[in-house]
């Protein structure tokens, strides 16, 4: 009887380890929390920031946008110069073509 009042009292080992629960939380944290924290921010900075968001989302936003700009440059306006791609694109697919049937052999 009154064991644990005595041990309070008298603090030492016994009474710091049964008090702090045998220090589990402070061991969880120092190993597991604190590398999983870590590993979580190596995948989130490295993996999702530098490598995925770069040559997905982002990659292909700044792809659409820059050829856009490219080809709105060469929207004129004029229907001839519309007719001379058209044209142009004809004569280029039949000549492609032409040359993978063999040619003129």
């Amino acid at each position: 009887r009154g064991l644990g009042k005595r041990m309070a009292d008298q603090g030492g080992p016994f009474h710091s380890m049964f008090f702090n629960k045998w220090y589990f939380d402070e061991i969880y944290e120092a190993t597991l929390v604190r590398l999983t924290r870590w590993l979580g921010d190596v995948f989130w900075k490295i993996g999702d920031m530098k490598i995925i968001d770069r040559f997905g989302p982002d990659g292909a936003t700044w792809l659409a946008r820059w050829s856009a700009a490219r080809i709105s440059a060469a929207h004129t306006g004029y229907l001839y110069h519309y007719a001379f791609i058209i044209i142009g694109g004809v004569m280029l697919l039949g000549g492609v073509l032409f040359y993978l049937s063999g040619g003129a052999n």
